[in-house]
This record gives C-alpha cells, sequence and structure tokens, in this order.
C-alpha cells in the first residue's frame, strides 16, 4: 500500500483506497515477481500497518478491519508510540482493540505495542495482543 507525500517529502496517510481488496488485486497483477498468481484465488496472508506513523498520522482501524476482514488472514498493527490510546476516549477507534469493541468474524487482529517507549526507559517491555475471532 502506497502513502501520500507531500512536498517536504513527509510521509502521510495511505489513501482509504489503498486498503479495498480490489486494490489490492491490482497491486498483486501488476507485480512481476507473482506473475502465474491469480489474484482473484490467492488471498493475502498479513497486512502490517504503523499506527500511529513518527509524522503522528493515525488510521481508523475500525474501518480497515472491515474492509479487510475475511479477505487478509491476519490484521496487524504495528502501535509502538500509542500503546495508551485505549485509555483515552480522544483515539476512539484509532487503536486495534479496545473494551466495548467488536471482533473482527473472519481475520486475526494483532497489536503490537512498545511500552518502554512511554515508561522513559524503565524497561524494554513491548506486548503483542492477539484477538482471534474465534474465541
Amino acid at each position: 500500500m502506497r502513502p501520500t507525500r507531500n512536498h517536504w517529502g513527509i510521509i502521510g496517510p495511505i489513501p482509504h483506497s489503498e486498503f479495498e481488496p480490489e486494490s489490492i488485486r491490482a497491486k498483486i497483477r501488476a507485480n512481476p515477481l507473482l506473475a502465474g498468481v491469480d489474484a482473484d484465488a490467492v488471498k493475502p496472508r498479513v497486512m502490517t500497518l504503523t499506527q500511529s506513523t513518527y509524522d503522528g498520522v493515525l488510521y481508523n482501524t475500525e474501518e480497515i478491519k472491515s474492509l479487510l476482514d475475511g479477505y487478509v488472514d491476519n490484521l496487524h498493527f504495528d502501535e509502538a508510540w500509542l500503546p495508551h490510546a485505549a485509555f483515552h476516549p480522544f483515539y476512539g477507534t484509532y487503536h486495534a482493540m479496545g473494551r466495548k469493541r467488536g471482533r473482527t468474524k473472519h481475520s486475526v487482529t494483532y497489536a503490537t505495542q512498545s511500552i518502554h517507549k512511554l515508561l522513559a526507559g524503565i524497561s524494554q517491555a513491548s506486548h503483542v495482543l492477539v484477538q482471534d475471532p474465534r474465541m
């Protein structure tokens, strides 16, 4: 998925259209390394998205999960700088999972969080949160 970039070189958000399955199929068809692969039959195994980026770009994870649930087997949100999001209503649906949030029906959702980035070097702890739709 290709993000936008402004004239200062700052990487911006990935357009919503890039997350649509047909857009992903088109990229599979156009990739010379995947010659002979039936883009309509193959399913991507994992989507990894940096949430939030160094420039502060956040994505609505619920929209992405609804677009890709069942099409991509594993949805990985790299929330290295965002483990605090579940604790403030400002972030709403801008983090992978939380209380009172629906689960995907088919895809496994992952959130990786680098807790040590918020604890001022007290530890090197990280979390890998997994939400299996079958449980």
